[in-house]
């Protein structure tokens, strides 16, 4: 190779590399209300917004884009199992007890989870 070859192609592979990396740096955050909102579909009107916002939080914390998998009879042991890290039934039953303060296990489904909550925000409210 001779040298101008040499810095020709530096030249041309250091802008490119520096717009990737631009480009890289500005993608946006994934919104993941947005991506978990087929599940509204799946649950009465009086439960929609619980159900996005549960799914929400379950792709954003523990499953991510596997979240496009979940159906209403799902169980938490299920939706535990599609996380990348060793997360238990367990301790998302014990996750979704502490968040909002209904009691579940690891055989709870994600419908009968969004009922607990709904349930527990009329009774609150």
């Amino acid at each position: 190779m001779t040298p101008n070859f040499a810095l020709f192609f530096a030249g041309l592979l250091l802008p490119a590399a520096m717009l990737l990396l631009w480009q890289l740096k500005r993608s946006k955050p994934v919104d993941w209300e947005l991506y978990v909102a087929f599940i509204r579909r799946e649950f009465p009107p009086q439960q929609r917004e619980i159900a996005q916002a549960l799914a929400a939080q379950l792709a954003r914390f523990v499953v991510g884009f596997q979240i496009k998998n979940l159906r209403p009879e799902h169980s938490l042991k299920e939706i535990a199992e599609w996380s990348h890290d060793s997360f238990s039934a367990l301790e998302l039953a014990i996750a979704c007890a502490e968040e909002f303060g209904v009691v579940s296990d690891g055989d709870t489904t994600f419908q009968a989870l969004v009922g607990r909550v709904v349930a527990k925000r009329r009774r609150g409210a």
